[in-house]
């Protein structure tokens, strides 16, 4: 195959390199935003995600998420920006209850429990229908 005709990967990957403030603009007021799990949960990204609604410039945005790792209890679920950001969360740990305990003596809910369990979720249940994972490329040993 002719490098001519092919897609120049290197390149197209360094075009769509960014910093995490300019990544984060695609979050709008009013979206919903799902995070991914230890790793997937990227410090400067929340961190971004965090400044704006600290800043005001987004408001009412859904976190939807398993669990919270040590990035996100240190950036976006940090009990001022409750209400801007609200988390939806699938398996509550310290950072959500004492979120629930500091809103409950404010009068407040600021934390969304989404009962689910991880293999009732949708990402194992897409795993499961074979949707992502071609089974006819699977052995059986």
């Amino acid at each position: 195959m002719s490098t001519a005709t092919s897609p120049d990967t290197a390149s197209i990957y360094h075009a769509k390199l960014t910093d995490p403030d300019t990544a984060m603009q695609a979050v709008t007021s009013g979206s919903s935003v799902a995070i991914g799990q230890a790793a997937s949960q990227p410090r400067a990204l929340l961190g971004a995600l965090a400044a704006r609604a600290g800043r005001g410039e987004i408001d009412r945005v859904k976190l939807y998420y398993f669990h919270a790792e040590t990035p996100m209890a240190d950036t976006v679920l940090r009990y001022d920006l409750m209400g801007r950001l609200q988390p939806y969360s699938m398996f509550l740990q310290r950072p959500e209850r004492e979120l629930i305990k500091r809103g409950e003596q404010d009068g407040r809910k600021v934390v969304f429990f989404v009962p689910t369990s991880f293999s009732g979720s949708v990402a194992v249940r897409r795993i499961h229908s074979g949707r992502y994972l071609h089974r006819d490329r699977l052995t059986d040993g």
